[in-house]
């Protein structure tokens, strides 16, 4: 069973808004005097609270209404008593239905046996007494309301049924996954459409001719996507695209349509962030590229500019095009009228709060608190907790203050520095409630730039960042890129810490990002940031590499000059060549100590040459014996 949700929603003649919270306390606002009309809490609430809610299409203004007395409940009289009563079908996380009485401010009826899991969509036929119903069961009820039970059931879907509209009173459209055209005459699929990547979470019928109650159009809106489509109803045609699309800033949270001159339509969005979009178009073709708001809205106290946001739209049939809207908050929402006819661009609506004595006594209601246990723990972030002692710790400190002239030197040093010595017992404390995603959700919010850099200026490792942005939500991931874009277009020394968180976003979140189709324009001046620094890298790295060689020169030099400065070192080897002083005068004295025939190492000259000229004078002697024999 999937947890319920706040639902809310205007009246069809915008006189009233009603709102469902999640603990299924409904209330009832006239938004001509901003007063709360009725507050009805069912018996059941805490077992089945209240899931998607749908206005019976003939509500009228409460002056024309017919005033009369409380009657029995009575599934008979729910066809004759529908437009008196002001009905509303509120569908339940238990699979039941049930009709609330404007009027009587009870319920008028209950539809039961119907669904199995928790009611998602609720449509009324805009002239048979029929209601229609799907849900997470994946089945479509058509009921009887004269008999108060299931008319025809059909399985619609393999998947959870999110929502359905009638553009036709004889036709009927579903989505989830997919989006398929019913034949309610012979339930079964006319058409199907393709084009949302994700689960189609509201559809919208194009009524351009309320009196015959046909549309040629519709348009649905996905999760997470950023584009409402607009899809054409001919089955003649196998068209199955969309023929145009809205371009949104952020996811869209209500849609609301009218009717304009010349078929042309007013669509009104309001965006999870609380903006509210205005869109004009006249749907007769096929639009390549996406629509953009005509006028976008906020709306900003006076006192302070803080941006308030917007709850719900809804556009009237007026001359001057006036939107009502209610924001702020639903425990006292404010309700403003804007003509947004000839506007362009981005109005800015100041809010001046009224004073509280203009409020009535009747109008005041009685608030029944409900009593504490003691025993209850409270989770409050971490910078709430008590660091100082408990009040028992303190209630002991008075009384040994009380009699702290009988203590000793000793314990009263103690007890004057009790507050420091005290260390609460972790095991009692509450448990923390914050964390880092909570946190940069909060600094995003309230634009609070002390909490943001308590987060994103402090180094933390991979893992923790790829935590925090997994758990962060998936609305705030637009508004922190833009946050550390404009962080890092001025020089700090934290960019590497930016960078890192850059890259952890477009790793985790980049389908997401693709979806956004302002993108480009968002992020330009981080993709120019990006391009310049990159563009210089190569550069830095040949100047990185010049310099280096250059100390390295420069370091090699300078250990040379030391070297030089430093005492000179001995040599490991010394070799004395044998021809030295000392071993010639040991020789000399060698050779005149003993005698030698040969005669001396000096006169080995003389002997060569007296060798050689006796060769030679012996040559002609043999030159002359050789004559002579002639």
């Amino acid at each position: 069973m999937m947890a319920a949700t706040e639902v809310v929603k205007f009246s069809p003649n915008g006189n009233y808004l009603i709102h469902s919270s999640v603990d299924g306390i409904i209330k009832v606002w006239e938004t001509q005097t901003g007063t709360l009309k009725d507050e009805f809490t069912p018996s059941s609430h805490l077992a089945a609270t209240c899931s998607c809610l749908a206005w019976h299409p003939s509500v009228r203004s409460p002056e024309s209404l017919p005033k009369s007395k409380k009657r029995k409940k009575s599934l008979d009289e729910t066809t004759s008593t529908a437009e008196s009563l002001n009905l509303v079908a509120l569908g339940t996380t238990a699979g039941n239905v049930f009709l609330y009485s404007v009027l009587k401010g009870d319920v008028h009826s209950r539809l039961e046996n119907g669904h199995s899991l928790i009611v998602n969509d609720i449509c009324w036929h805009p002239e048979r007494n029929v209601l229609y119903t799907c849900s997470s069961d994946q089945y479509i009820a058509e009921w009887d309301l004269s008999l108060g039970k299931v008319n025809h059931k059909w399985k619609a879907s393999n998947n959870i049924l999110q929502s359905i509209c009638l553009p036709s009173k004889n036709t009927l459209i579903s989505a989830g996954n997919l989006i398929k055209l019913w034949d309610l005459d012979k339930y079964e699929v006319i058409k199907k459409f393709n084009g949302h990547a994700t689960e189609v979470l509201q559809l919208l019928p194009v009524v351009t001719d309320p009196k015959q109650h046909e549309s040629s159009y519709f348009l649905s809106a996905a999760v997470n996507d950023r584009l409402i489509s607009a899809w054409a109803i001919n089955s003649n045609k196998d068209e199955k695209n969309a023929i145009a699309s809205f371009s949104l800033p952020d996811e869209p949270k209500t849609l609301a349509l009218s009717n304009l001159k010349d078929q042309a339509i007013c669509l009104s969005v309001v965006t999870k962030s609380g903006q509210l979009l205005i869109f004009e178009h006249v749907l007769n073709g096929k639009m390549k590229k996406p629509i953009r708001p005509k006028v976008t809205i906020k709306v900003v106290k006076s006192s302070s500019g803080k941006t308030l946001p917007i709850l719900v739209s809804y556009p009237t049939q007026d001359k001057d095009g006036t939107i009502l809207l209610a924001h702020s908050s639903f425990i006292k929402p404010v309700f403003e009228r804007v003509a947004s006819k000839n506007m362009t661009g981005e109005i800015t609506v100041e809010h001046k709060p009224s004073l509280p004595s203009q409020f009535s006594g009747s109008n005041a209601q009685k608030v029944i608190l409900g009593e504490v246990s003691k025993d209850t723990t409270i989770l409050t972030p971490s910078h709430m907790v008590s660091s100082g002692p408990k009040v028992e710790n303190n209630t002991h400190f008075l009384s040994k203050k009380k009699r702290i002239s009988e203590l000793s030197l000793q314990d009263r040093l103690k007890a004057i520095n009790y507050d420091q010595s005290v260390e609460v017992p972790t095991t009692n404390q509450p448990p923390l409630a914050d964390s880092m995603a909570v946190l940069l959700t909060q600094g995003l919010t309230s634009e609070d730039r002390s909490i943001l850099d308590n987060v994103l200026r402090k180094e933390h490792s991979e893992a923790i960042i790829q935590n925090t942005v997994r758990k962060l939500n998936i609305q705030a991931v637009i508004p922190l890129m833009n946050e550390l874009s404009r962080r890092m277009s001025k020089p700090h020394l934290v960019l590497p810490i930016y960078v890192q968180w850059v890259k952890v976003i477009l790793s985790i979140h980049t389908s997401y990002l693709m979806s956004f189709p302002d993108l480009i324009d968002s992020l330009s001046s981080l993709h120019r940031l990006l391009d310049t620094r990159v563009a210089m890298f190569s550069k830095l790295t040949r100047l990185q590499g010049k310099l280096g060689l250059l100390l390295s020169q420069l370091t090699s030099r300078h250990q040379d000059e030391q070297g030089d400065t430093q005492q000179e070192q001995h040599p490991l080897l010394v070799y004395q060549d044998a021809s030295s002083d000392e071993e010639m005068y040991f020789r000399k004295n060698l050779d005149d100590a003993m005698p030698c025939e040969s005669g001396s190492e000096y006169d080995w000259n003389t002997s060569d040459e007296e060798d050689r000229d006796d060769s030679e004078s012996a040559k002609p002697n043999e030159t002359d014996e050789k004559d002579e024999s002639d």
